[in-house]
Formats: C-alpha cells, structure tokens, sequence
C-alpha cells in the first residue's frame, strides 16, 4: 500500500517520451497516434500507464469479490464505526487498515474494469447491535492492498481451518 506525499506534473512532450517505445517506430502519422493516445486518455489512466511503465515488481490485477485491506480515512471513525470494535472482531487489521471486498470498478463501462482507478467496496463494519455490515465506499487503487479472505481473523475464527480438514474457501460465499 503507498501513500502519496507529492504530485508531480509532466508536460506532454515528457510523457511523449515515455510512451514513445511502445509504439511501432513504422507507423504512418505515429506522432499524432502518440498525441491522440494520450490526449484521449484521463489523467487516471495516464497515471496506471506510468505506474506500468515504471513499476520494479508485478502489477498486481484486481478481481470482482477479492478481498482488500485500507487505511481508513481519519474522519470515518466515530461517524460509521469504532476501531476498538473492529480489533475485538478482527475486521482492523494490526496496521489499523478495514478490510472490504471488491463490489465494482468505479467507472462507466458496464462490465468490470481491472485496470479502474476508483474501485466500489464494501467495507466491513460493525453496526450498533455487533452485526456485520457492509458499507459501500469508492477507494483509488493506490491505497488497496489484496489479502486472503481467510487471512482476515474475523472469517479465520468464523471459517477455522485445521491442517487435517479439507480446504474450504471456495465453499465461502
């Protein structure tokens, strides 16, 4: 999970030259299909693009369902939940992040978009009589770090798992 201090802006002819390589050098008018990509493109995409570029490890893809942890955004708690209660249930991670499931792509393409900016989530809370609920939120993909359902101690001690007992987590819905 990153965290971003500073944005940094860069002007079109240096982000020309970062995407230049990718484009066929034989192409007719490639300086205006350069142009074109990238003037079509929102500065959300643009960003993703250059996290591809310039990324060390493995981009890692963001499936409908999975499961994700957050760090919450300082005026959340109080408002919608309490994070001693979150600690005692295990849905606050050691860290202090929630933990939520993927519910959408935060876009306007009908199908689910992997490569989104903005993903929907449903959070996991819980309400006043300590039932779990979900309370949906848009996060940007930057503060979303993936984890196991089971890795997560509220479903761990709901879903106990021994090391002789078959493996159940595709039985969870």
């Amino acid at each position: 999970m990153r965290k971003r201090d500073k944005i940094y802006k860069l002007g079109l002819g240096q982000l020309e030259k970062i995407i230049d390589p990718i484009f066929n050098k034989k192409l007719n008018n490639r300086e205006h299909i350069i142009r074109a990509f990238i003037q079509n493109q929102s500065t959300t995409d643009i960003d993703l693009l250059l996290e591809l570029f310039l990324m060390d490890g493995e981009f890692v893809i963001l499936e409908k369902g999975a499961y994700v942890k957050v760090c919450p955004k300082n005026y959340w708690e109080g408002d919608e939940y309490d994070s001693d209660k979150l600690a005692d249930v295990g849905l606050l991670s050691p860290e202090g992040y929630l933990y939520a499931q993927i519910k959408d792509s935060h876009d306007y393409d009908e199908s689910f978009n992997q490569y989104c900016g903005t993903f929907k989530l449903n959070l996991f809370i819980i309400d006043k009589k300590g039932k779990l609920k979900e309370w949906e939120q848009d996060m940007n993909r930057e503060s979303l770090s993936p984890v196991d359902r089971l890795d997560i101690p509220y479903f761990k001690a709901k879903y106990k798992i021994e090391d002789n007992e078959p493996d159940l987590r595709d039985a969870i819905d």
